[in-house]
């Protein structure tokens, strides 16, 4: 949770951004950027521990994840910055994410029958009639 919400401030998408910054750290690492037994702990550490990385992380990803963790609201990344960094220009240009440019087959499948007007098969769970 972004320090500002952990203080009762109005909600902003820079809660979200940090939010973000957290998840791909976890994802990472495999943990939490810090640990903590509750909110106050957490604030605490999100103020005065700076953030610990692997080794094999890049530079890039290094940079990305501390400016979605800026402790001040105003000075975190913006979607703008977000989107013509470095790290996330890599993903989209190394064609990491072509496979996700067409809809997903169940997505496909299910739009499909709607515009066919298929009914869907529905199928009773087993030992239900």
């Amino acid at each position: 949770m972004a320090p500002e919400a952990l203080k009762g401030n109005i909600y902003t998408i820079k809660n979200d951004i940090w939010s973000m910054g957290v998840i791909l750290y976890e994802l990472l690492h495999g943990s939490t950027p810090w640990e903590c037994k509750n909110e106050k702990e957490l604030l605490e550490k999100v103020a005065r521990q700076p953030i610990c990385f692997g080794k094999n992380l890049s530079d890039d990803v290094k940079d990305f994840i501390r400016k979605c963790l800026t402790i001040e609201e105003e000075r975190r990344f913006g979607i703008s910055e977000m989107e013509s960094h470095p790290f996330i220009k890599r993903i989209l240009n190394d064609g990491y994410m072509d496979e996700y440019q067409s809809a997903p087959p169940l997505l496909n499948k299910i739009s499909s029958n709607v515009e066919n007007k298929e009914p869907a098969e529905v199928k009773p769970a087993a030992g239900k009639n």
